[in-house]
């Protein structure tokens, strides 16, 4: 039996839905499937590769399979993988994380093949914190101003470090890097990233180069005068005086032909999978794998707009904690927690932290499944500049995250908002490559100035997207008692756009907070829940009456609550006696004529 029917006779076993070259992964709870059963280079056999995380190893036991099952030919007619080294990464005090071992020949036809370990020697290595090889070398060379070295592997890195050199690198080779990383190097004189010369090192040096350049420190790029890296370079008699410059700006190099030929020669089967129709029509479309709230669907892109006024980062934040931690939201069912990767250029600590507070977040239940990162510094826009784009992909494969948020989006871009090219080029840039991963995006947008046309710049913002939100602020109230404000304010979230035509199109919802005399939100008293459209309904028309029979009567704009009030029973209209509605009528009717 071949190693593909020999694995999907495994999964049909399990129960485990299987579509095309993607089936639902047996080594943990996989609502889609994300699992991919792909060929070896080498024709013999199936690669696995499970999207959510799980290692090989966990998925080939979970199929009540062994590794050597994914291959065509018996083991003894084949060269058996060997461990030929191990790179221990540790922490400032020298503990250890995790491991690195690379294996000889590799599982998946490749030359080599690396895999990570925990300390105690399992293959899942999820939520451990990741580092720079040789950390507490690096730290203290950086903390004496001394020159540190980026290479693109732990083999070379501990190469240049035989030689005298604090040489360091990351986990996961060439496009892995990290700004997080980039923090450990702060008081280094210099920092010198050392190329592969090939197009994947060239890529990931410019990549380490201008997070490293962004930090405000000074680093410069060399490449082996011999060989493909630091290690033939080395091998060759060479020493560090022998290094050539690199010049970021030069052309790109192209693939040697026989290279293209030899690691491309099974790219068109990948490239342009063709229909399995008999598979398609076996999967069970019915079911619908919803993210917590059902208005958004796993792995699809989405756009929630909003002005200032109806906060959306407040909705939005209530929702992923909610989602990072398996709570409930909106009245849905309790899901899976996810892990959720958040891009601000919008909101300061304080904000961010406060709202955590006062929807009760603790920092344990955050912590591993909630990244977030604060202004992040692209070296570029992500509609414009391919590093940019790598620099983000690359986070998000190490984070591997169920949901990417761009809060605002506008301010990840450098073409104009009016220009279809920009949201164009951003879709092919940043959403494709996410659905083409299974990972669901949310970007946030600002409302234009004529609300009735939706978000600023061009109507392509609305067609590159699954769907498109827009919110709107309809009621508000403020009440005071003790010394405690409480702030009632209905919200409209009405889809304005959907490929899928899948669930509501308009939802009413409640935000409840209480704030204590400094202004700052309560502890836990922060939530969003659905709310009776007629009750909300009636409300907004009750209050669109009277400022309607106030500009009839020509009200002035200048009056408090109570004086207001009064005028306009001296003209024979009688306000609502409720405070907090009667203020929204005065709120309202001074919004009207400004």
């Amino acid at each position: 039996m071949r190693a593909r029917d020999r694995v999907l006779d495994a999964l049909s076993s399990r129960g485990c839905n299987v579509r095309g070259k993607s089936a639902q992964c047996p080594a943990h709870e996989d609502r889609a499937p994300s699992l991919s059963i792909g060929r070896r280079k080498d024709g013999n056999g199936v690669v696995l590769n499970c999207h959510a995380g799980c290692a090989p190893e966990d998925v080939v036991q979970a199929l009540g399979l062994t590794m050597q099952d994914l291959f065509d030919k018996p083991m003894e007619q084949r060269e058996r993988p060997q461990v030929v080294a191990e790179y221990p990464y540790v922490d400032e005090h020298g503990h250890l994380l995790l491991t690195v071992k690379r294996l000889e020949p590799g599982y998946d036809g490749q030359r080599k093949t690396f895999r990570q370990f925990a300390p105690n020697g399992k293959p899942k290595v999820s939520g451990i914190r990741r580092v720079l090889y040789r950390l507490p070398q690096v730290l203290a060379e950086a903390a004496a101003g001394g020159t540190v070295f980026v290479t693109e592997g732990e083999k070379d890195a501990d190469n240049l470090a035989a030689q005298g050199a604090t040489a360091t690198c990351n986990i996961g080779g060439a496009g892995k890097w990290n700004d997080a990383y980039t923090s450990a190097l702060k008081g280094a004189r210099e920092v010198v990233v050392i190329r592969d010369r090939d197009e994947p090192g060239r890529r990931h040096a410019e990549q380490v180069a201008a997070s490293v350049r962004a930090a405000g420190i000074p680093v410069r790029i060399l490449e082996p005068a011999n060989g493909k890296d630091i290690t033939d370079h080395l091998a060759a008699g060479l020493g560090f005086d022998d290094l050539l410059p690199y010049d970021e700006h030069q052309d790109e190099p192209a693939p040697e032909p026989e290279q293209a030929t030899e690691e491309t020669a099974d790219e068109p089967v990948e490239r342009f999978p063709s229909l399995d129709w008999h598979a398609a029509f076996a999967t069970d479309f019915s079911r619908i794998d919803w993210l917590p709230g059902k208005f958004m669907e796993r792995g699809q892109q989405t756009a929630f707009i909003g002005d200032g006024k109806v906060g959306k980062t407040l909705l939005i934040h209530e929702w992923l904690w909610r989602a990072v931690t398996g709570r409930s939201f909106l009245g849905d069912e309790r899901r899976d927690p996810l892990i959720v990767l958040y891009f601000d250029r919008e909101n300061g600590l304080r904000d961010i932290v406060t709202r955590m507070i006062a929807f009760g977040a603790s920092p344990d239940e955050l912590a591993g499944r909630f990244d977030y990162r604060m202004f992040p510094k692209f070296s570029g826009g992500l509609d414009t500049a391919p590093l940019a784009v790598a620099e983000l992909l690359s986070i998000v494969d190490e984070v591997r995250p169920d949901i990417v948020v761009l809060d605002t989006v506008s301010r990840f871009i450098n073409g104009k908002e009016n220009d279809s090219d920009t949201w164009l080029q951003l879709y092919s840039r940043v959403h494709a490559p996410l659905k083409d991963r299974g990972i669901a995006c949310a970007r946030l947008d600002h409302m234009g100035k004529d609300t009735e046309r939706g978000s600023r710049g061009s109507s392509a913002k609305s067609q590159d997207v699954d769907h498109v939100w827009e919110l709107t602020r309809l009621v508000e109230d403020h009440s005071v008692h003790d010394g405690i404000e409480t702030i009632t304010t209905q919200i409209k979230m009405k889809r304005t756009h959907t490929r899928t035509g899948l669930g509501d199109d308009l939802l009413h919802i409640t935000r409840r907070g209480r704030k204590g005399p400094s202004g700052m939100w309560l502890p836990g008293e922060t939530r969003h829940e659905l709310t009776n459209p007629g009750v909300v309904q009636q409300q907004v028309s009750q209050v669109q009456h009277y400022v309607d029979q106030l500009t009839v009567l020509g009200a002035p704009t200048n009056l408090g609550r109570d004086k207001l009030k009064d005028w306009a029973a001296a003209k024979g209209l009688f306000l609502p006696g409720s405070v907090p509605l009667l203020a929204q009528v005065v709120r309202e009717y001074k919004a009207a004529h400004q």
